[in-house]
């Protein structure tokens, strides 16, 4: 779905405002249904006493008024007297049709579901006289019986209520419509979920770059100041300038309307992009680099046979530090349609690749001098996984290291360390065992996004997909000959000065085997050999952006 916050908004607030509408009016209804249902049955035992009958009914005066007010109140009424109003103009209503239909009901209920007849009640202390039955409205539901048989006189059913709306009640249920009215009126059925909604939309949503510049004259080359101001809501203003724009003394900043302050610091990052993006060139340039040593042994040193460098540096760009990475991935953006337009192939090439396939969101930073390790799928792993509303005064602290600025096309280098033993058809020749480092690129996004969705994804993969990538041969019997079989990882120790430890060239069972993600040690040259908590990579589901980054910061090994 498309960053769109306004569009969003309106179909989170028309889903809400319909349950909002629908689902008190649901709530009235079938509360006066179910209460008109009791009391016109014919009951078997003593009617409803005037608290029982004053309790129903007031529960459904008191649902009808809070319907009625919030339908009010979400429609912009909020005078209380106009609520109050409607809200016992609809409730006494509503008690005076159920009241109407009582008598009516208990009727009709008698004669189809009973098969009775309707009869005329005295008072105990009267005789049963014409007049006095004339002058009676009592009423009640004889059900079986033999005709003039005195001790076969069948059951007798009165109604639960005589529909009688006496002034006690008609004031009480008044007074019951008036305070839920006023005190319910704003109680929703659910809390609203629009601004954690909206919240969660923003926190991957791209940035304008230099149209969100406000003033004269309009930023070039993305080279913006930012007002470094902070705000009654708690944050730094952060609203872009052109870099070239004169500023009066005191002029004011439109965002947070105070005197414009502009940030104190700004830094440089050199714009870095792979010189590709088909992941089978560059797993075939890895293929070539790989370095492989005899187990046991320190690793050997990593001759870089393809001469291939995978970054190419695009260009330099200077950001204040109070912008945040969507700010200036925008900036960097409309900076590529220039750099594809240059004269140079690689750049070219690279330029319009990451147009194609960057993230607007998310971007990485590496610190140092890394001018001379362009050929590395890994030049440091000293690397920050960025996204979209980070500060970079939060993200980067200070220091003289060069600064690099990444762009994420979808694919991720991963160094993997693994052994295997490699055997020859050749009779008496002694198999090889061996370990290896090399790496690895796979792909973290999804390509197949629309126009409009183009650039906003954020690095994630299925941990099924990661491990079949990860999947880069298999165990065979020990009678194939002429092939390799993976072996775990061996760590050199230089307390055996080289010397395998005895066991290590026996094959795995299956199953045994898994990749296992290690940091390096001081030295940069060996994992360490400490395994913690969730670090082997079958026990995720999904890779979300921390294990990303941890994955391009670490190596895999093979356990």
């Amino acid at each position: 779905m498309s960053v769109n916050p306004l569009s969003a908004m309106g179909r989170w607030r028309g889903g809400e405002g319909a349950i909002e509408i629908l689902l008190p009016l649901l709530v009235m209804g079938g509360a006066w249904f179910f209460v008109y249902g009791v009391l016109s049955a014919p009951m078997g035992v003593r009617p409803f006493t005037v608290m029982e009958l004053w309790a129903c009914l007031g529960a459904c005066v008191g649902l009808t008024a809070w319907a009625i007010s919030r339908q009010l109140y979400m429609g912009g009424k909020r005078s209380p007297w106009s609520l109050v109003s409607t809200s016992v103009i609809v409730s006494l209503g509503l008690a005076w049709l159920v009241a109407g239909r009582v008598e009516k009901a208990f009727t009709d209920n008698c004669s189809e579901a009973f098969e009775g007849e309707i009869i005329q009640l005295a008072a105990i202390d009267q005789g049963d006289t014409f007049a006095n039955l004339a002058n009676t409205s009592g009423v009640a539901c004889k059900v079986g019986g033999v005709v003039d048989n005195v001790y076969l006189v069948g059951t007798l059913m009165r109604p639960a209520w005589d529909g009688q709306l006496t002034v006690p009640l008609l004031l009480f249920l008044v007074a019951v419509a008036v305070f839920a009215t006023l005190g319910l009126r704003t109680v929703r059925m659910r809390p609203t979920s629009i601004a954690f909604k909206l919240m969660k939309l923003l926190r991957f949503a791209p940035a304008k770059g230099s149209k969100a510049a406000m003033g004269e004259p309009a930023p070039s080359k993305g080279e913006v100041v930012a007002c470094n101001n902070p705000t009654l809501w708690g944050e730094t203003c952060g609203q872009i300038y052109s870099k070239e724009k004169e500023w009066y003394a005191g002029e004011w900043c439109v965002r947070c309307q105070q005197a414009f302050v502009p940030a104190p610091r700004t830094f440089t990052f050199r714009i870095v992009t792979l010189f590709t993006g088909d992941v089978d060139i560059l797993n075939g340039i890895e293929r070539i680099d790989t370095v492989s040593w005899p187990r046991g042994e320190p690793i050997a040193p990593d001759g870089r046979l393809s001469g291939q460098e995978r970054w190419v540096v695009l260009g330099t760009m200077e950001f204040p530090d109070i912008i945040t990475v969507a700010q200036a991935l925008a900036l960097v953006h409309e900076q590529l349609e220039t750099w594809k337009g240059s004269d140079d192939a690689r750049v070219h090439v690279a330029a319009r690749a990451a147009v194609a396939r960057s993230s607007k969101v998310s971007c990485w930073f590496w610190r140092g001098q890394l001018s001379h390790r362009l050929t590395y799928a890994r030049p440091t792993n000293d690397v920050l996984l960025a996204m979209g509303p980070q500060r970079l005064r939060d993200l980067i602290e200070d220091g003289g290291d060069e600064l690099w600025l990444q762009l994420d096309i979808g694919l991720l280098p991963l160094e993997l360390r693994t052994g295997f033993k490699k055997t020859f058809v050749e009779d008496g020749r002694a198999p090889e065992l061996q370990n290896s480092k090399f790496d690895l690129w796979v792909p973290v996004s999804n390509q197949k996004l629309s126009s409009e969705d183009l650039g906003l994804w954020v690095p994630r993969v299925e941990g099924h997909a990661l491990r079949s990538w990860l999947s880069l041969d298999r165990l065979r019997s020990d009678k194939i000959k002429g092939v390799t079989v993976p072996l775990p990882y061996l760590r050199y120790d230089p307390s055996n000065r080289g010397r395998p430890p005895e066991g290590h060239d026996l094959l795995p069972t299956p199953g045994s085997l898994d990749m296992v993600r290690y940091p390096m040690n001081n030295m940069g040259m060996e994992p360490e050999g400490e395994r913690r908590i969730g670090a082997s990579i079958s026990e995720w589901d999904w890779m979300e952006w921390k294990q990303i980054e941890l994955l391009r910061k670490e190596c895999l090994v093979l356990e």
